[in-house]
């Protein structure tokens, strides 16, 4: 009678065979819809962390720049001047006299890549415009994705020694405008998805999240 009832517990406790089947591709199933959404904000938290280190050390590099030379602008005239700015206030790891080769991959490449284009040590590249005033940041240098938006972004900086998208006379409230900083950044954005500098704008609009 004991070992009767011992195997009826053994039973009803045990799976079947085509239980645990069912089981292992109930678990399948779920972890195909769920874990591409898991690695996918992994990637894009990753990518806005490292974005917003080169931020703030741009930040800060403009900042200090200003402050030790007593500018009252952030403003440069040819990329010498941009190059020895970058070399004095930035962890640079090598520069990239040779265009993009070592740093910037070959669809990154634009007329001006010289002695204004550097590798941190922190593996960002980093390319310093000065007819056009922006930084142009691939957040992991030759490493790949190497696409628009996601590791590639397009940083205006202003003469107040910020970074945005939006001119800063706008955001001081010295220069009128008929939106907010924050409409127009996000009015840049749908206008062009794919394009680095909106993408940044959007990023910043959103407190540092990749919503896109």
């Amino acid at each position: 009678m004991k070992r009767e009832k011992k195997y009826r517990i053994k039973r009803l406790l045990a799976f079947t065979l085509a239980e645990t089947m069912i089981a292992l591709a109930i678990v399948g199933v779920v972890s195909s819809l769920v874990l591409p959404n898991v690695i996918a904000n992994y990637r894009k938290n990753l990518y806005v962390t490292s974005l917003k280190k080169v931020y703030n050390d741009l930040t800060q590099a403009m900042s200090l720049y200003m402050t030790e030379n007593h500018k009252s602008e952030f403003v440069f005239s040819d990329i010498d001047s941009a190059a020895a700015f970058l070399n004095r206030y930035l962890k640079v790891s090598k520069v990239c006299n040779l265009g993009y080769v070592g740093c910037f991959t070959q669809n990154q490449a634009f007329p001006g890549f010289g002695p204004n284009a550097v590798m941190l040590e922190s593996g960002a590249a980093v390319w310093m415009g000065t007819t056009v005033k922006l930084f142009v940041v691939d957040i992991n240098g030759t490493k790949g994705p190497n696409k628009s938006c996601q590791d590639i972004f397009r940083l205006p900086y202003w003469p107040d020694g910020s970074i945005d998208t939006i001119d800063y006379r706008i955001r001081n409230g010295s220069q009128s405008s008929d939106t907010t900083p924050n409409a127009q950044r996000e009015a840049n954005f749908q206008a062009s998805q794919t394009n680095p500098e909106a993408c940044f704008g959007k990023i910043l609009n959103d407190n540092w999240e990749m919503n896109y």
